[in-house]
């Protein structure tokens, strides 16, 4: 009886601690693609570094709008709702110095210690956010790299951190970064 006692309290302890980790992705602000730290590696790839901020990274950001079955956040995070507000990420882009975007080789890349302070720079909000830090789109690797982080709003207290990538192909740069971003968000492992 003891035993038995004992299987049933270490399953609902088990049951417990798996529902509490989960439970910040009851509802979720999608916050979008936040290219502040990213490397778009080859220069010969990314030719027009001005065009790219001021364009591309809007279109990036929003094919999530655009094809919301192919790119389904709900599906690929295990989110039970989904609110949307990249407001934030896409004054954040409009900030970036274009020249310092595109680099033939990066020495440093976005590393996971780094994602805390970037996260502490969000203005405080209700709710749980879940945006992607974006690390690099490297054309020589055809690979897009990516930070998905979960955050509590109101504290910046990050929730969960998961580096994912994909491989880059199709016609256009719009649509062959945004593979990238389409295979890694089916590789994040909920």
């Amino acid at each position: 009886m003891k035993h038995i006692l004992l299987i049933l309290l270490a399953i609902f302890v088990t049951g417990s601690q798996l529902s509490a980790q989960e439970s910040y992705k009851e509802e979720v602000t999608w916050m979008g693609l936040d290219f502040t730290h990213a490397k778009l590696i080859n220069r010969t790839a990314f030719t027009n570094s001005r065009v790219i901020k001021d364009s591309y990274l809007t279109k990036w950001n929003n094919i999530i709008f655009n094809e919301p079955k192919k790119f389904n956040i709900s599906k690929y995070f295990g989110i039970r709702s989904v609110k949307f507000d990249i407001s934030e990420v896409t004054d954040r882009n409009s900030k970036i110095k274009h020249q310092s975007l595109v680099v033939d080789h990066a020495d440093k890349l976005l590393q996971k210690d780094e994602i805390k302070e970037i996260i502490a720079q969000y203005p405080k909000a209700e709710g749980v956010g879940l945006l992607l830090l974006v690390e690099s789109f490297n054309k020589n690797n055809t690979t897009g790299t990516y930070w998905a982080c979960f955050f509590n709003r109101a504290t910046s207290e990050v929730l969960s951190v998961q580096k994912i990538a994909g491989h880059a192909k199709g016609i256009g740069i719009r649509n062959y970064w945004a593979n990238s971003l389409y295979q890694a968000m089916k590789r994040y492992d909920n």
